[in-house]
């Protein structure tokens, strides 16, 4: 009862995320012509390939905290935060070089016999995005540390956070700088819930911390 407990919260909130997703598809398809919507869909295939190395760190931290939390040794996960702050900072510029790098070559063998045009409109979109890949990794790690800690509930917090974000961004971003202002609902969303996922884990990692020690100062 206790996993699915724990693992219905994240379910609800990948729910939310996929609804997110299907409001940015629908902001790209509302352009005028068919360019921009391939652009995007193409865009996202590759993207999507550096995005599993930050979800990888986030992964990471899951088991680490999950595991340290149970063991009450809360003060490595004080350290482990820290650490993987560090690593997705290391992580996401790897992956933006590699997709300023790879993006082109590898969108002219998903797409051929195109417009020259949307081969450039491609390298926009997954550029803004990598640009800020940084954002979606604190959201990975912030996210992981919660559900380590038992604070699952939270994550569907985050969620609707990251929601709101990424609509209202479709919805007006989209509308008044068409394309380019598109290419920025992800990394709004990123941000807004990046910033939600990372201040609340360090609450919650110091605060368990915190009770730890005082349960420890009760049984001394």
């Amino acid at each position: 009862l206790h996993h699915i407990a724990t693992g219905v919260p994240m379910a609800v909130q990948f729910l939310i995320t996929a609804s997110g997703t299907m409001f940015q598809q629908r902001a790209f398809n509302m352009l005028p012509g068919d360019s921009y919507e391939m652009a995007q869909s193409t865009a996202s295939k590759i993207d999507n390939i550096f995005l599993s190395m930050l979800n990888g760190v986030g992964i990471g931290m899951a088991t680490f905290t999950g595991q340290n939390y149970g063991a009450k040794r809360t003060d490595r996960l004080k350290t482990g935060l820290r650490q993987s702050l560090l690593l997705g900072f290391i992580v996401s510029i790897i992956a933006f070089s590699l997709s300023a790098v790879l993006c082109v070559p590898i969108s002219r063998l998903l797409l051929i016999n195109v417009d020259e045009s949307i081969y450039g409109l491609v390298f926009q979109y997954e550029l803004t995005q990598a640009s800020t890949y940084y954002f979606l990794a604190l959201l990975f790690i912030g996210r992981n540390v919660l559900q380590g800690v038992g604070k699952s509930w939270l994550t569907i917090v985050g969620g609707l956070i990251e929601l709101t974000t990424r609509i209202i961004a479709c919805e007006t971003f989209a509308v008044w700088f068409g394309f380019t202002g598109a290419c920025f609902s992800n990394p709004t969303a990123w941000l807004t819930g990046g910033i939600f996922f990372i201040i609340m884990s360090i609450i919650m990692v110091n605060r368990a911390h915190r009770k730890n020690l005082e349960k420890t100062l009760e049984i001394e």
